[in-house]
C-alpha cells in the first residue's frame, strides 16, 4: 500500500496540475503575508509521510513557493505584466488622450515640482510609481491605448495609484474612478471587444488588480483604457497600468 501511494505522490507532485495548484492557490493569497503562504508547508510536510526519500520533494517544493514568492514581493501581483515598457511595451499616443499641459506643474513640495515638463503617457506603463510620477491628463474622461511587448489572451489588468499617506497633497482625488478596458484586433480597431469595466477603489489598496469579465476567445496585442471619471480632481493621474494573461489559450 505504501509503494503505491508514493508512486502516487511522486506522480502528483512532478504533474503540471499539481504546479498549477500551487501557482493557483498562491495567487488566492496575494493580500496576505509571505507567512500565509507559507502555511502550504503543513500541505507538503503531510505528503511527505507518505514518501520514503524525500529530498527531490522537499527541493522541488521548496523552490517553487520561493520562486513565487519572490515574484510577488517584487510585483505585488504574481503575474507577469505584458504591458510594461521593459518587456516591449509602448504607447500610441495618436490612440491616446492629450497629456496635460507639460508647461505647469501639477504636484510641487516645497516649490520643488514633482510633476512638469516630463509628462508623457508612458509613465503609465512603467515601475517608477513614486509620488508625482504619473501621466496626468485635463478632466476626468480619457483614454489610453497600449501595444503589448507580445499578443496574448488577456486575463487580468492591474490599476495602480499612490497611497493617500504618500501623497504630497494628502490627497488623491486624481486617481481614476471607473475604468473600463477593450481588446483591439489591431491599432486601428474603433470597435474593440469591452473586456469589462471596474471601478478602482481609493480606499482599498493601491494595487488593484481585476479578472476580465468576459473571456478573450483571441490573442490581442493591442489594448485601451478607457476612464470615465475620477475622484473629484480637476485632472486624472494614471501611475501604472498592467496588463496580464497567457501566450497560449
Amino acid at each position: 500500500m505504501k509503494v503505491k501511494v508514493n508512486d502516487w505522490v511522486n506522480d502528483a507532485i512532478y504533474s503540471d496540475e499539481f504546479k498549477t495548484q500551487i501557482e493557483d492557490h498562491v495567487r488566492s493569497l496575494q493580500s496576505t503575508a509571505s507567512t500565509q503562504i507559507r502555511s502550504f508547508g503543513r500541505l507538503f510536510d503531510s505528503l511527505k509521510g507518505y514518501m520514503g526519500n524525500t529530498q527531490n520533494f522537499e527541493e522541488t517544493v521548496e523552490n517553487l513557493i520561493d520562486s513565487k514568492i519572490e515574484m510577488y514581493h517584487n510585483d505585488r501581483t504574481g503575474l507577469p505584466d505584458y504591458a510594461i515598457d521593459t518587456a516591449g511595451g509602448t504607447i500610441i499616443e495618436y490612440r491616446s488622450s492629450v497629456s496635460m499641459n507639460s508647461g505647469s506643474s501639477l504636484l510641487s513640495v516645497f516649490g520643488f515640482p514633482l510633476l512638469s515638463d516630463k509628462n508623457n503617457p508612458t509613465r503609465a506603463i512603467q515601475a517608477d510609481n513614486s509620488p508625482g510620477n504619473c501621466w496626468a491628463f485635463d478632466g476626468e474622461v480619457g483614454h489610453l491605448t497600449i501595444k503589448l511587448g507580445q499578443p496574448i489572451f488577456i486575463s487580468h489588468v492591474t490599476v495602480e495609484h499612490i497611497p493617500k499617506n504618500l501623497s504630497p497633497s494628502g490627497t488623491i482625488q486624481s486617481a481614476p474612478r471607473e475604468v473600463s478596458a477593450l481588446a483591439l484586433s489591431n491599432v486601428d480597431d474603433q470597435v474593440g471587444y469591452q473586456l469589462g469595466k471596474f471601478v478602482y477603489d481609493i480606499s482599498g489598496s493601491s494595487v488593484q488588480m481585476f479578472q476580465i469579465a468576459k473571456q478573450i476567445h483571441f490573442p490581442t496585442q493591442y489594448i485601451q483604457f478607457r476612464f470615465q471619471s475620477n475622484w473629484g480632481g480637476g485632472y486624472t493621474c494614471i501611475y501604472r497600468l498592467r496588463v496580464h494573461g497567457s501566450v497560449n489559450s
